[in-house]
This record gives structure tokens, sequence and C-alpha cells, in this order.
């Protein structure tokens, strides 16, 4: 009997994990982008409720989560994606302005460039996977949007 109560307990602990997961990866379908950010306080409490009392590790997680993403909430991962990669497509177009601003003529060749130039197909050089220092002043906009990705 205890033992079922227990696994009961830990499938109400999966199930409210697993809400709060859901609400961080995914916005609800057909949402506009000003409504995606959405509290975590219901789904915080759900885990907090469905834990055992005094579990240290549930507790460590909890108290892990910023006030504010409880309170005001947080975008989802899949509008975070979608963002990035406007953000990605506007850098591409741009790449050749330089910070100061440049004439109309080379927002024109910089748009013209970032159609001409092919996506870099080749990975990340392995020493730079395992951490060896690299100067980052030889990158150039498309290398460093390429390790952004």
């Amino acid at each position: 009997m205890e033992e079922e109560r227990g696994a009961s307990n830990a499938q109400i602990l999966w199930s409210a994990c697993q809400a709060l997961a859901r609400a961080v990866k995914s916005a609800p379908a057909g949402a506009p982008v000003e409504t995606t950010i959405r509290p975590l306080e219901p789904e915080i409490k759900a885990v907090t409720k469905a834990a055992p009392k005094e579990d240290p590790l549930v507790k460590a997680a909890i108290q892990g989560i910023p006030e504010e993403a409880a309170k005001r909430g947080v975008f989802p991962e899949d509008v975070l994606r979608a963002r990035f990669l406007k953000v990605e497509q506007v850098a591409r177009r741009l790449a050749m302005v330089p910070e100061e601003g440049a004439s109309l003529p080379i927002y024109f060749l910089s748009y013209l460039q970032s159609y001409l130039i092919i996506k870099n197909a080749n990975p990340i050089p392995q020493y730079e996977i395992e951490d060896k220092p690299i100067d980052v002043n030889k990158l150039n906009t498309y290398d460093i949007l390429h390790r952004a990705r």
C-alpha cells in the first residue's frame, strides 16, 4: 500500500515537472508573440505541491528558478528560436555595414552579398570545440553567426 502511494506521488511529480518543461519549451499554438510570456508560478506551485516535503533536490531546483520567471514569465524556447532566426537574417543582410553606419550603396551591396554567400556547411573546427583559445578578431560576421547557431 505504501509503495503504491509512493509510486502514485512519483507519477504526479513527474506530470507536474513535464507541465513545467512544456511551459518553457513551447508556446500555445496560434498564440500571438505578445501573449507568449507566461508566468511559471502555477507550474512551480504544482511541482512544489507534488514533491515530498523537504525534498532537497526539488527544493534546490525550485529555488534556482528566478523570481522574475515565476511572476512575470519567460518566452518559450520556440519563440526565442524564431526571434534568433530573424535577428540572424538581418545580421547576414548587414554583414558588410560597419558599426558606424555607411552610405546607401554599402547597405545595398551588403544586402546583395547576403544572397550570394553560401552558408558555411563546414562544422566548427575541433580545436574550438575543445575550448582552445582562438583569435576572435579574425572571425568575420558570417563566422560569428555560424558559431552562434
